[in-house]
């Protein structure tokens, strides 16, 4: 990891080392092995990782070192001094609980870019820089971004869970579903005449039974039958009435 931390009042920035950039005014290049930069005055320094450098009223780090992982106590606290410690660091004492940090003067300390003092709160993957020394605590672990020969680490190692995706990095599309308009023609034909019923149709309807009625009046009169001519009228009516209902829900 190789970054430049550019500090300002109390807070920094930092920006990705490249082969070539100007930030806030100063022209950093590297050459080689080695890291140069111009300031206004046209002055050249070169510089050393992990150390800072005062150029144009402004300090000036470059952090490059190895991320390392270690694992964190069970007990969630993390001690940073010369003597009796998890981490053994040149100067100054810091300790990381799991939801705060406690320091003393002999060391800076900075949270996300901001200077903090003393005493400050932080929370999992903030970025907290203690001298030259760069900490990302997580869950389970923490990693130390830092010269190797600047600390010496009593945590075990942590190995990161890596998860393997199938016939990664083959990459297959899946198919596209194309919808297409048909071009076929359909032919609409035109709808049925409506069948028309001839006027005279309701008349042949009722003519035929109201015949056989009278027929059946006059036979009964002449033989005298009162009872077959009462049967007769009455199955013709049923007949009648049966014929007209049936004639006019054909023609609904």
């Amino acid at each position: 990891m190789k970054s430049i931390f550019i500090f300002n009042d109390n807070e920094y920035h930092d920006y990705p080392l490249i082969e070539k950039q100007e930030i806030e005014g100063i022209c950093i290049f590297t050459k080689g092995e080695n890291i140069l930069t111009y300031a206004n005055d046209g002055s050249e320094l070169v510089i050393e990782p992990h150390q800072k450098y005062k150029i144009d009223e402004k300090e000036i780090m470059v952090l490059n070192g190895k991320t390392i992982p270690f694992e964190k106590n069970s007990d969630n606290i993390i001690l940073f001094g010369q003597y009796n410690c998890d981490v053994m660091i040149p100067k100054g004492k810091l300790v990381i609980d799991k939801d705060n940090l406690i320091f003393d003067d002999n060391v800076e300390v900075y949270v996300n870019g901001i200077k903090k003092y003393h005493k400050t709160t932080y929370a999992y993957g903030d970025l907290i820089l203690l001298n030259s020394m760069l900490i990302v605590v997580y869950d389970k672990y923490l990693e130390i971004t830092a010269a190797r020969n600047s600390y010496q680490c009593f945590l075990p190692y942590y190995q990161k869970t890596t998860y393997e995706i199938e016939r990664f990095p083959e990459y297959q599309r899946s198919p596209r579903v194309i919808k297409r308009l048909k071009n076929d023609k359909i032919t609409i034909s035109k709808p049925p005449a409506k069948i028309s019923r001839k006027k005279n149709s309701l008349i042949k309807i009722i003519v035929p039974p109201l015949v056989m009625a009278t027929g059946t009046v006059v036979m009964s009169l002449m033989m005298g039958r009162g009872l077959y001519m009462l049967i007769g009228i009455a199955s013709t009516m049923v007949t009648l009435v049966f014929s007209i209902t049936a004639y006019f829900f054909q023609k609904n």
